[in-house]
């Protein structure tokens, strides 16, 4: 059984690319799960819906502050004020750590429309 990833969106459409990242909160636990789960597949869901099977290539930690903002920008398609605003609303703000995950998709299924 694959492993799952969860999206609410599709920022910058960035889950149709053969490599795309996804900035999530960090704690102990996740980054250990992440860790050990490199090299392995995910299956990739986008509102609930499977979207393409992606394979974990890299999990780096950072302070969110440490994180340039054109990998910011990049990775959600916005301006950096809406970014931060973005972000926020996950519930990551200046100070706190995150991971940067790094997926290959392997297989594209049919996209869906946001």
């Amino acid at each position: 059984m694959n492993k799952v990833i969860r999206f609410s969106h599709n920022w910058n459409n960035k889950l149709d690319n053969l490599i795309f990242t996804t900035i999530r909160n960090s704690n102990e636990a996740k980054l250990k799960y992440y860790k050990e789960a490199i090299g392995y597949g995910f299956d990739v869901f986008l509102k609930k819906k499977k979207y393409c099977y992606a394979e974990l290539q890299q999990v780096e930690e950072y302070l969110f502050d440490d994180i340039p903002e054109g990998l910011l920008m990049t990775d959600t398609g916005m301006q950096f004020s809406e970014m931060q605003q973005l972000f926020a609303d996950f519930g990551i703000e200046y100070g706190d750590k995150v991971l940067i995950l790094t997926f290959e998709g392997i297989n594209k299924l049919a996209i869906v429309k946001e």
